[in-house]
């Protein structure tokens, strides 16, 4: 079965990989009288696969999770939370080798004229995404060499550009310490206004009108460090070790990954925001 290219599983392939008949697959479901399964589009993707699997399992098809991952159908979440946390390894390897050009970002702003357009080019220049996800789902395809990786292959890369897409890594967050660092940059250099110094005149009155000071940035690092480990539940000691950080992540987002806990995705964002700190 060729899924190349392919995000959508029809409603045949899971049939065949099953070996089912369309009127048993129906009739098991409607006894069932699940709500899970949208049968208009009879098409599954990754955002209900997982309610389909506890359906097919519910009704007596205890051996879906092992056919569909033969036929290269259904990748497991602790797979898809390896490769999330994969892909935020990553750009934390690629950021702690980046030096920021300044230079080249001042002239993307002024070509841009705005700081959202400049900040694309830029991280799509330095840090471009279908890279950084190619190279994340090799990553993750070679640690299982009992898969097929022709069938997992095009699954995986979906996967992984699902996560962006979707916002389950919220691809701003991953880089904020460098958005921080640019607008820093064009406010320092007079090309554009602070926007907390507009917001924030009247709150600050009351402070004398004291202006942010570097202190301040690392203040507010350490705050933010200081909740993402209490978001892990970690000491600091215990954060500082990235087997521990690691091993809480995958316990955090097997609760919390929006595929498993359709109101996790919020939560699941905080965690891949926090363990980007803590890894960095």
């Amino acid at each position: 079965m060729d899924l190349r290219g392919r995000w959508k599983i029809h409603r045949d392939d899971i049939m065949d990989a099953l070996e089912m008949e369309l009127e048993d697959f129906y009739t098991r479901i409607e006894r069932s009288r699940s709500p899970l399964v949208n049968f208009a589009t009879h098409e599954y993707g990754h955002e209900n696969i997982g309610s389909l699997i506890t359906l097919l399992e519910d009704i007596g098809y205890t051996e879906a999770p092992r056919v569909f991952w033969e036929a290269g159908l259904f990748i497991p979440y602790d797979i898809q939370i390896e490769l999330q946390e994969t892909v935020i390894e990553l750009v934390s390897r690629e950021k702690s080798l980046h030096s920021i050009d300044f230079l080249s970002f001042e002239s993307m702003f002024n070509t841009f004229g705005n700081f959202p357009g400049a900040l694309d080019v830029y991280l799509d220049q330095f840090f471009p995404w279908e890279h950084l996800r190619d190279e994340a789902a090799e990553l993750v395809i070679e640690s299982h060499p009992e898969t097929t990786g022709e069938l997992l292959r095009p699954s995986m890369v979906g996967l992984a550009e699902k996560l962006f897409r979707k916002g389950y890594v919220p691809y701003r967050d991953l880089f904020a310490d460098i958005f921080l660092e640019l607008r820093h940059y064009l406010i320092l250099h007079g090309l554009m206004e602070d926007p907390w110094e507009r917001e924030s005149h009247s709150r600050r009155s009351g402070e004398g009108g004291r202006s942010r000071t570097p202190g301040d940035e690392a203040s507010d690092r350490r705050n933010e460090k200081r909740r993402a480990r209490s978001l892990f539940g970690l000491s600091e000691p215990e954060a500082a070790d990235p087997v521990r950080v690691k091993r809480r992540y995958k316990e955090l987002m097997k609760t919390y990954h929006p595929d498993i806990n359709p109101m996790g995705l919020e939560k699941s964002k905080e965690i891949n925001t926090a363990y980007l700190l803590l890894i960095g």
